[in-house]
């Protein structure tokens, strides 16, 4: 596993903020990425969708069925506040998913914000939510009247948004200063910096990996859940440290 760091230096958060990313755990064992956030100290931990595969259970003790999922955020929320938005693998999620999600101590934002440390988080919920399709050159859109909702608030935004093929369309042109993402998984195999294959983008995707625009993080991920493996691509944690430049 990588660890990458990140620096983000912003005029509109007065403070710093050591933020880790976690993306498409997908119910893997989790035990190196707590061991390296208690290490980096975080403020909190943003997971970004795909922490697990079954939440859309019907079977009666999903907590048993997600087990190393649910684990992760009771661990989790030990280190430091855990904000947690859904990816399309928590896609029709029952009830009772979110409500284990919600005992384990972890604060779901899908399609809702908060107010930490001195800056607005906010969860931009997958547009497969409810949607019984995957689809590989196209995503469904989310919800464009709460991300404006969003944007129009005052101070530093931080937004946790599984998808980054969103990026271009809805989340660019609007005042979001910072997104953090995943579900690309680095473009399941990697030539130098250019990845593969992503779910939402085809072949060949633009957004896989790394910084784009100072505005847009996407974590590589931290699991493999597809028969084809990942390749020049190694799983990815990723710590962000927001600061305040005047």
């Amino acid at each position: 596993m990588d660890i990458t760091r990140y620096s983000i230096n912003s005029d509109r958060f007065d403070g710093r903020m050591r933020i880790a990313l976690v993306a498409d755990l997908h119910g893997v064992d989790f035990n190196a990425v707590i061991s390296a956030c208690r290490d980096m100290s975080p403020d909190c931990i943003a997971v970004a969708g795909d922490l697990t595969d079954d939440l859309a259970s019907s079977e009666p003790d999903i907590v048993a069925i997600n087990e190393s999922g649910f684990e992760f955020l009771h661990q989790a929320t030990a280190v430091a506040p855990v904000f947690y938005s859904f990816g399309n693998h928590e896609r029709n999620c029952t009830d009772e998913g979110i409500d284990a999600v919600k005992r384990t101590g972890a604060t779901l934002l899908n399609d809702s914000y908060i107010y930490f440390g001195g800056m607005y988080i906010g969860g931009l919920m997958s547009g497969f939510i409810g949607a019984n399709k995957r689809h590989a050159y196209f995503t469904p859109p989310p919800n464009v009247e709460w991300l404006d909702t969003f944007a129009a608030l005052d101070r530093f935004k931080l937004l946790i948004c599984h998808h980054p093929e969103y990026y271009p369309k809805f989340i660019r042109p609007r005042d979001i200063d910072l997104t953090l993402s995943g579900h690309a998984h680095g473009g399941q195999i990697r030539l130098g910096r250019q990845g593969i294959y992503a779910s939402g983008q085809g072949l060949f995707p633009k957004y896989t990996a790394g910084l784009v625009d100072g505005r847009l993080i996407i974590s590589r991920g931290l699991a493999n859940h597809t028969p084809v493996p990942r390749l020049f691509n190694p799983a990815e944690l990723v710590f962000v440290d927001i600061n305040f430049d005047r």
